[in-house]
């Protein structure tokens, strides 16, 4: 499903129509997706062979989780807002997931900031990424727990709603969706 899903969002728009604002975020939910599978392999292509190289694109892939979580936060509420009662009760079996999602946003928040700063470059969240206290989560950990959180909301919101994500991406087109992302630095 992930790939016929993934062509209809890479053709150009089937259908003429102004994306409703469920539209945008069930589109921006499906991009998150991707985007977060391309940071988990950032991680874990560090994690298999350390290098000079890869350890600063760990270090960027880091710095954009809580961005990016910040945004998949804000399109996903945006999702469920314009859902109606009978499709909320299709993502019922979602909602743990989503608890957990919301608790490691919130654990990673404080980060937020460090990330956004336009000046903060290296000396942001990568000079924070060491200093934890005892049984608080690594920014290694929530980095990768967000991931497959991420990949396994969207997934099975795809899967509990196939047509609203195939309506959604048959209207939009990657260079028009590329045109309206946020600018970071204003969060």
């Amino acid at each position: 499903m992930l790939h016929e899903m993934l062509d209809r969002y890479m053709r150009p728009p089937a259908v003429s129509a102004r994306l409703t604002p469920l539209d945008n975020a069930t589109v921006q939910m499906f991009e998150a997706r991707f985007t977060f599978g391309f940071i988990r392999e950032d991680i874990y292509a560090y994690v298999k062979y350390p290098s000079d190289d890869r350890y600063y694109t760990l270090r960027a892939a880091q710095q954009r989780v809580p961005i990016e979580l910040r945004i998949m936060k804000k399109s996903m509420g945006e999702f469920y807002h314009h859902l109606d009662k009978d499709q909320l009760t299709a993502l019922r079996h979602l909602n743990p997931v989503a608890a957990e999602l919301s608790d490691t946003y919130r654990r990673l928040d404080r980060l937020r900031k460090f990330a956004a700063h336009a000046k903060s470059g290296v000396y942001g969240i990568v000079s924070q990424m060491d200093s934890v206290s005892d049984g608080e989560d690594t920014l290694e950990t929530l980095s990768l727990t967000s991931t497959h959180l991420v990949e396994i909301l969207v997934d099975g919101a795809m899967h509990a709603h196939p047509n609203l994500f195939a309506g959604a991406l048959a209207k939009t087109y990657v260079a028009d969706m590329c045109s309206i992302l946020p600018n970071f630095r204003t969060f």
